[in-house]
């Protein structure tokens, strides 16, 4: 009898770290994955709860590694005593935080899981309910519970895994993007505003992935969406028909939009969210701007700034230069750049509007490969980058689930 009552708590505990082992791991990889959002996710909570002051510093903390910590803990079952501790405090932290949120229903994300899944905070809360479930499962381990030392071994090289993985992901940008502008987005030109107001124009309706997006004649999207329906609308109306689709909006020093020159052909956008740089980091820019022209393609300098602020980063770059960058530059919004490219002086390349790939600052295209990009079809540029970085992170997380539930 006494085996019997060891065997069942026992398998209680054991299902209890390995479920919420799972759930850290999503949660913590997804996090992980994006620093740039996360820390975004972390400054939302820290200016919720009245932490303004502190929201710069709050924003460098990336609860995902934690998270990810604490997954390796409880999948493997060892150090489960303080694991038990960590697990119980931070549940029941989050399950009190989503039922204010829940109640007051501000308007943001809850980042349970990064930007990959929304959830709405009464869905947080009830997933935390759940939660608190398994972590009263973690108190129903039995005295003689010894983890062996495989265990030991697994999560060492677990964990120096996870590591190379967040020095990755803090030095590139995410190997999936859940951002508006994905390598599947198409952009929407604004409306220009002299057009007449009572002008209608055919549209098609396409769909892809469960989402469905509305296009023009002169820019229809690639053989991977399916044709749904037709719509005659007013012209002015036709950006607020692409709720699910990005509008990369921007303007001149003179407040005048040119949203539509990013739906050229082969356009090349380097973007700043953050205009406190260093030169070096504006001369290598100014580099990239020119030798993306050489290729042939269509240069443009995005920046979160003003005009005066421009001209303060460009004073070091001889006259030449200074001039080639300003008459390159428009101005956007913080949210707008940062969520077009997590790597703050990344560039991102269209072609007709449709996104092609991104690089982080540190691994800009050589004039080389650009010219490449110039010359090649355009689905074959697709084809080559789209998959790869997907496929390396579902390898990864592939491999970290075996060694984490394997033994």
């Amino acid at each position: 009898m006494e085996k019997l009552v060891e065997f069942i708590l026992n398998t209680i505990s054991k299902s209890s770290r390995k479920i919420l082992g799972l759930v850290f791991f999503l949660s913590g990889i997804l996090k992980v994955m994006d620093p740039v959002g996360t820390g975004l996710i972390m400054k939302d909570y820290a200016s919720y709860l009245g932490l303004e002051s502190l929201s710069s510093f709050i924003a460098l903390l990336n609860i995902g590694i934690i998270e990810l910590v604490l997954a390796v803990f409880l999948t493997l079952g060892i150090f489960t005593k303080i694991t038990k501790y960590v697990t119980s405090f931070i549940i029941l932290a989050f399950t009190i935080l989503t039922a204010v949120l829940f109640v007051q229903n501000p308007e943001m994300d809850c980042g349970c899981f990064g930007e990959a899944i929304k959830l709405t905070h009464f869905q947080s809360f009830i997933k935390n309910i759940i939660l608190m479930v398994f972590v009263v499962g973690l108190y129903f381990e039995p005295k003689s519970y010894r983890p062996s030392r495989l265990k030991y071994i697994v999560s060492a090289i677990s964990l120096i895994s996870l590591i190379l993985f967040t020095v990755y992901s803090y030095m590139n940008i995410p190997m999936v993007d859940f951002t508006a502008f994905d390598k599947s987005s198409v952009l929407m030109a604004a409306v220009d505003n002299q057009e007449p107001r009572d002008m209608y124009i055919s549209t098609f309706v396409y769909e892809k992935n469960g989402q469905k997006g509305i296009f023009t004649e002169d820019r229809l999207p690639d053989s991977t969406w399916t044709f749904v329906d037709t719509k005659v609308i007013k012209k002015q109306s036709i950006t607020a028909d692409y709720d699910n689709y990005p509008v990369l909006s921007f303007k001149d020093k003179y407040g005048n939009y040119y949203d539509s020159i990013a739906v050229d052909k082969n356009v090349m956008i380097y973007s700043l969210y953050d205009s406190n740089v260093s030169k070096s980091k504006i001369s290598k820019i100014a580099q990239a701007l020119r030798d993306a022209e050489r290729a042939g393609m269509k240069p443009i300098f995005l920046i979160n700034s003003s005009p005066e602020e421009l001209e303060t980063l460009l004073s070091d770059e001889d006259e030449t230069t200074s001039l080639f960058v300003s008459s390159l530059t428009y101005f956007a919004d913080y949210k707008t750049l940062i969520s077009l490219n997590r790597s703050n002086g990344g560039a991102t390349y269209f072609i007709n509007g449709s996104l092609i790939d991104k690089w982080s600052y540190r691994q800009l295209p050589a004039y080389d490969s650009m010219t490449y990009m110039v010359s090649a079809e355009k689905n074959n540029i697709l084809i080559s980058a789209n998959p790869k970085k997907t496929m390396l992170f579902e390898a990864f997380v592939l491999y970290m689930l075996v060694l984490l539930f394997l033994f």
